[in-house]
């Protein structure tokens, strides 16, 4: 299976940012850290999304055979543990499936900024991270690939960021 080179880039950016592999230091290559045990159910269901479509809980249900308390509660599991993406009432897997090339907390970010950073300072880390109510951790991560692609810049200090908008 050929996958174009940005296409993979993308997909590692989103694997180190969801903490699923371990980016070396020294650029010497990538360690993957993914120990999770599934239940037959949720692998199922992991590997119906893998076409890469968005799908209802209502199709799941129906195309897996299973009812719809269990979809829901597999899915419901899978969205929490950052393995699937709830787009409104639909699913995806989260790795390599944003729109842009983005995950959802990192076009939350650019939004924020885009919205809120209105001085030349920029907006500090942990105001985002506030402001989205999440961890400043988690906004780090998303500036910085968000930063790596251009969306956003320094301005300040390295916690003070723009959107390039």
């Amino acid at each position: 299976m050929h996958m174009p080179a940005e296409r993979v880039r993308r997909a590692v950016v989103s694997l180190v940012c969801f903490g699923r592999l371990n980016a070396s230091p020294t650029g010497g290559g990538h360690r993957f850290d993914f120990q999770v045990d599934f239940t037959p159910l949720q692998l199922r269901v992991l590997k119906y999304h893998m076409s890469g479509e968005v799908h209802s809980i209502h199709k799941i249900a129906a195309d897996l055979g299973i009812d719809l308390d269990q979809a829901q509660t597999t899915v419901d599991f899978l969205v929490s543990a950052g393995h699937l993406a709830s787009l409104l009432d639909k699913y995806c897997l989260t790795i390599g499936r944003f729109l842009n090339g983005m995950a959802p907390l990192q076009r939350r970010v650019l939004k924020y900024h885009t919205k809120h950073a209105t001085s030349d300072e920029g907006l500090a880390i942990n105001a985002v991270a506030a402001g989205l109510g999440t961890t400043t951790f988690q906004v780090r991560l998303a500036v910085a690939f968000l930063e790596g692609e251009g969306y956003l810049y320094s301005t300040i200090d390295d916690d003070h960021h723009k959107s390039t908008e």
